[in-house]
């Protein structure tokens, strides 16, 4: 990484993380991405040799508040649209999730209603917790702007006027990039994904995902000066780019 890192010659460098746009209770639109490295793919393509990129997932399966915390949504939802007010249990329920999002409120309500379904869905999948760290270097600034524009355009496929990923630039940046090396969590960079928009996501493969027990670290590496772009992580000749 030290190599990669490297700021000679006045390389421009730009750092950013994904998140979703209206929050991770919103599901992505996941169901059309067939070839989820394609898109990717392009970003890595045609480098020149001052060009240096790499993609980080940071994943691990969501811990029992993150569960509790969606499930609890979803009930306040289901609650709102099937149970009648003037019964005592609508008003019960009603209640009762009304106190737990006044605790542990993660979304407006307003917005999750018109999509309580799909909500409701994602709630009862499994769920994972992903970041998605994205680090670029150019020549000049402007080439570096357009090399991470395509990398985000790599996540589009997965977007909708539901919920899409948004790049945020970290206000730190020397820290972001210590932990870049370090392949630590970023914070407030985390957001919740069901199995399903993992896959799509990340394009690693269903199997890998289903069976993660602990937290893992995926990144794809572009060569720069010669070098061939790779894959490393604990599935490198799965993982994506592989």
């Amino acid at each position: 990484m030290k190599k990669f890192r490297r700021r000679a010659n006045g390389l421009h460098t730009i750092r950013a993380f994904l998140k979703p746009a209206h929050g991770s209770a919103l599901p992505f639109d996941h169901d059309q991405v067939q070839e989820p490295h394609t898109a990717l793919d392009q970003a890595f393509a045609d480098l020149t040799a001052d060009e240096r990129l790499a993609v980080r997932f940071i994943i691990e399966p969501a811990d029992a508040a993150t569960v509790h915390d969606f499930r609890a949504q979803a009930e306040r939802l289901w609650a709102e649209r099937h149970a009648l007010p003037d019964t005592l249990g609508g008003r019960i329920r009603h209640l009762g999730s009304s106190l737990w999002w006044g605790v542990r409120q993660r979304s407006s309500l307003s917005l999750l209603r018109l999509d309580a379904p799909a909500v409701e869905a994602k709630a009862r999948a499994p769920l994972l917790t992903l970041q998605i760290h994205c680090w670029v270097q150019a020549a000049t600034r402007d080439l570096a702007e357009g090399r991470m524009g395509w990398l985000r355009q790599g996540f589009d496929a997965c977007a909708s006027w539901r919920n899409w990923l948004r790049p945020r630039e970290p206000w730190r940046r020397r820290r972001f990039d210590r932990c870049f090396d370090e392949e630590r969590s970023w914070p407030g960079a985390q957001f919740v994904v069901s199995l399903d928009e993992a896959c799509a996501l990340t394009g690693l493969p269903r199997l890998v995902l289903a069976t993660l027990s602990e937290r893992q670290v995926w990144t794809r590496w572009s060569g720069g000066d010669g070098e061939a772009p790779h894959a490393t992580g604990p599935h490198s000749s799965e993982g994506p780019g592989a």
